[in-house]
């Protein structure tokens, strides 16, 4: 009778280093390389284990709170590149420009551009 190969041990994570992890924005493929394990397997406890999962959505959801702090911050100190920016994710403003085109082939085109001094 053949023997069935052995399985690795179950490797326990530290919910704190997976919250860490999620901090940086670590993809699964650094988290396995960290933890000297399949991609496999980090998907696998992403997908069953609820403490794992969590772990990691408390730290992404505090990457995003930070990189959000810091936009604001140079919205704030009128970074221009940022107000359009956070403009336009979060209030949801756009670049819009209306063509107008007349009979006989003549294009008549109007663009509307933000007023001096709007934010």
């Amino acid at each position: 009778m053949a023997k069935r190969a052995a399985h690795r041990p179950r490797l326990d994570f530290n919910p704190k280093t997976v919250e860490g992890w999620g901090a940086i924005g670590a993809s699964n493929g650094e988290m396995a390389s960290m933890m000297e394990c399949s991609e496999r397997t980090i998907s696998r406890r992403m997908n069953d284990t609820d403490e794992f999962c969590l772990a990691y959505q408390k730290g992404l959801t505090r990457l995003k709170g930070s990189l959000r702090r810091k936009q604001i911050a140079l919205a704030n100190r009128g970074d221009r590149t940022m107000l359009i920016w956070l403009g336009k994710q979060l209030l949801g403003q756009k670049d819009t420009s209306h063509h107008d085109v007349a009979v006989g082939g003549v294009v008549k085109v109007q663009v509307f551009l933000p007023e001096k001094g709007a934010a």
